[in-house]
């Protein structure tokens, strides 16, 4: 989750919903923000960012408030969005 590598990542991702482990939420959204696109057949033409937040939207069953698109763009809000509700799951 912390490889600067956008198949690294992607790859990780897809591990996690695999095995359905909720325990990996605040690694999914830890550091959302890598910007690397990834060329390898696998994962070609995602990021970091949008794996981790496709991921935080499968795994938690959560809508994203803004749809999640493969721009290179990313969008702080999304991320703070799960942080905040995530978080809030977490201590009730």
């Amino acid at each position: 989750m912390n490889s600067e590598n956008a198949l690294d990542v992607c790859v990780a991702c897809n591990y996690i919903l695999d095995k359905g482990d909720t325990t990996f939420y605040k690694y999914l959204y830890k550091q959302p923000y890598q910007f690397q696109v990834s060329f390898d057949l696998r994962c070609y033409g995602l990021n970091g960012y949008l794996c981790k937040m496709q991921s935080l939207e499968k795994l938690s069953g959560i809508k994203s408030p803004k749809r999640l698109n493969y721009d290179i763009d990313t969008d702080t809000t999304i991320a703070e969005f799960y942080r905040l509700k995530l978080n809030n799951k977490m201590t009730q």
